[in-house]
């Protein structure tokens, strides 16, 4: 396959880190290991750092239309890290939406030490209009809007232990998380009006965790192939500077592969569980739901101390660009992981197109509609979404 042209590439990795986002579109890049990487055949990007921006826009179910912009700047840290193909980036998003949601991050995203040390950070600040149904059994059908208003960072560092080349193997890492919130607007004789959950008028959370990721995916933003098996573990307290204690463990395994009964066909896999103990505020519960993760249940639906994710998809290319996409799974959140039982979990599935925009660098958007009990969504998003 040629390079594409350098043009459309830089546009493509604008894509490839605006895909990396969460559901509010705004963070550049991944915070786990991956960054950058680049194609066979693509362009060098050279010694001096090179420019581009586009803007975005999506759609999904808690944000409605959101619009933006982002751009980045990418090099390479070191004559070593360019032979790796690991790829160094800085970038700034802006994001507003028709839901008078606001949002403004910066992030840096470097690959060190020829490509086997990463360091990752995003400074981020929003007002984002939001939705509360309750807590675990307290949750109820009615939703109840809030707006918070938040300043948080991320920073994490990590290295590369077991080297399987080209950024594969094993990387052992530490990460540290803050933020500041403030509930500036609650629903009056509301839940957070009458202060009943844990963080009701936000506060100050600070967080360190112990990383772990073994990847062999064969491409980091969408790939057709590999395991990518995530674990942290870690926990905030009085120590860190935080206003909140508690401890959290997060365990994530995905697989890809290629479906040999239509070429060009592939499944992605994933089972995640997400645990907490302590006093861990409401807008930090484990939770499910959105663009990606259970996609059809509202994102924030459902939140407890822990919560068990379980998801499918199945993509078949049908003519040119354009591609199907199916998608099925469960999940479901409890007090405490020995809670967990089959008669919780809530399934939820549906059916997609995706458009792929640089077949090179597996750019694609995607178009699709997931269903769950009385719950029916529309996404527009960019990236795969397991």
């Amino acid at each position: 396959m040629t390079a594409a042209p350098r043009s459309t590439r830089a546009l493509s990795l604008v894509l490839l880190a605006l895909a990396a986002t969460g559901a509010r579109a705004a963070e550049l890049g991944a915070s786990l290991p991956g960054g950058m990487d680049e194609s066979p055949g693509a362009p060098s990007m050279g010694g001096s750092p090179n420019v581009a921006g586009a803007p975005f826009v999506r759609f999904t179910p808690e944000t409605a239309w959101g619009f933006g912009a982002v751009a980045l700047a990418w090099f390479h840290a070191d004559p070593e890290a360019k032979a790796a193909a690991r790829g160094s980036s800085v970038g700034l998003a802006l994001q507003y939406t028709t839901r008078h949601q606001t949002c403004t991050a910066a992030q840096a995203d470097l690959f060190l030490r020829g490509g086997t040390l990463h360091a990752f950070g995003v400074l981020l600040g929003e007002q984002w209009p939001y939705d509360l149904w309750g807590v675990g059994a307290a949750a109820t059908p009615e939703r109840e809007p809030f707006t918070p208003r938040t300043l948080r960072y991320e920073a994490a560092l990590s290295t590369l232990v077991v080297d399987r080349g080209g950024g594969k193997g094993l990387w052992l890492g530490a990460r540290s998380t803050g933020r500041e919130d403030r509930i500036v607007e609650t629903a009056p004789g509301g839940i957070l009006d009458a202060c009943t959950v844990q963080g009701c008028s936000g506060g100050r959370t600070v967080t360190l965790q112990v990383t772990a990721a073994w990847d062999t995916r064969d491409h980091v933003f969408a790939p057709h192939g590999g395991l990518l098996l995530q674990a942290r573990v870690g926990g905030a307290g009085p120590a860190l500077g935080s206003g909140f204690g508690f401890v959290e463990l997060e365990l994530d395994a995905r697989a890809y592969g290629p479906v040999r009964a239509i070429r060009g066909s592939t499944f992605a896999l994933q089972a995640r569980l997400h645990a907490t103990g302590g006093d861990v505020p409401f807008y930090l519960l484990p939770t499910f739901g959105g663009d990606k993760s259970l996609r059809g249940v509202l994102d924030g639906r459902h939140r407890d101390k822990g919560s068990l994710l379980l998801q499918a998809e199945y993509d078949v290319p049908i003519v040119w660009r354009l591609g199907l996409e199916l998608f099925a799974g469960a999940g479901q959140v409890a007090p405490r992981p020995g809670a967990f039982g089959l008669d919780r979990f809530v399934p939820a599935g549906g059916v997609g197109l995706r458009v792929v925009l640089d077949p090179a660098d597996r750019v694609f958007v995607r178009i699709e509609h997931g269903v769950a009990q009385r719950s029916s969504q529309w996404y527009l998003s960019i990236g795969q979404a397991i």
